[in-house]
């Protein structure tokens, strides 16, 4: 995981005597455990669905650091990073893809979307009800990749994708409970993209909090480093954060 490092770094750049009053620091981590549907191409004609290909659900790990401060106009930030991989196996692929012909049942396949965001945000509301607004750059950094043994086709997926961000939390009076629903969006020309999660989140008096919940990653591209797809990935996920 791509970001684990600078979330361990960015609690030790802030320690908590020193921020206990003018910054908030919240630093989580859990498994998503996920699965595919959909379908995808790259400039062939032929949609491949991801059924076909025997895909695995898969459980990997997520993180993220939200750093806080109290200066006007100045927005606050959060950096996050999820593995989003699948592998099949035996898979049945009828087409192009890749420039490479494939007529077999024998399909080994990765799809890869996995990807790192950095958000800025503000904190419009900070009491029983809470509202954050910003805007996200996602990172994809993964990969489509498709082999019988003979054929092999492989599209990188490198691209920056600018979002929506928007977080709302209801918390529960005296009971250190809270429902937060969250989300990045997009829905410009060659891409419709929606992250959402809706989580409830139980938060002790000793700094640490459990979070449980059901993470869907919708991507709709149109020829996006020559993929076009109609993918979603969803499931539910379970961590653990810690809030200074």
């Amino acid at each position: 995981m791509k970001l684990h490092r600078l979330l361990i770094t960015a609690a030790l750049l802030f320690p908590v005597t020193a921020m206990a009053d003018t910054i908030g620091l919240y630093v989580g981590a859990g498994q998503w455990d996920h699965e595919a549907t959909g379908g995808f191409r790259d400039s062939g004609t032929v949609n491949i669905d991801s059924g076909a290909l025997n895909l695995v659900d898969n459980r990997e790990g997520y993180f993220y650091v939200n750093i806080e401060h109290p200066v006007p106009l100045i927005p606050n930030i959060r950096l996050a990073s999820t593995d989003l991989v699948h592998n099949g196996a035996n898979g049945t692929v009828t087409g192009t893809f890749d420039g490479q012909t494939f007529t077999a049942t024998n399909v080994t396949s990765i799809i890869d979307f996995s990807h790192t965001d950095v958000t800025l945000y503000y904190e419009l509301l900070d009491n029983v009800v809470s509202l954050d607004l910003g805007i996200t750059a996602r990172q994809l950094d993964g990969q489509i990749y498709l082999t019988d043994g003979t054929n092999t086709g492989q599209v990188t997926l490198d691209e920056i994708v600018p979002m929506v961000y928007g977080k709302v939390a209801f918390d529960l009076p005296l009971t250190g409970l809270a429902i937060v629903g969250e989300g990045n969006f997009l829905s410009v020309g060659d891409a419709d993209v929606t992250d959402i999660s809706v989580k409830v989140t139980y938060e002790t008096d000793f700094l640490l909090g459990v979070e449980a919940g059901v993470r869907t990653f919708s991507l709709v591209l149109d020829n996006v480093d020559t993929v076009t797809s109609d993918l979603e990935f969803s499931g539910p996920f379970v961590g653990l954060y810690l809030h200074f």
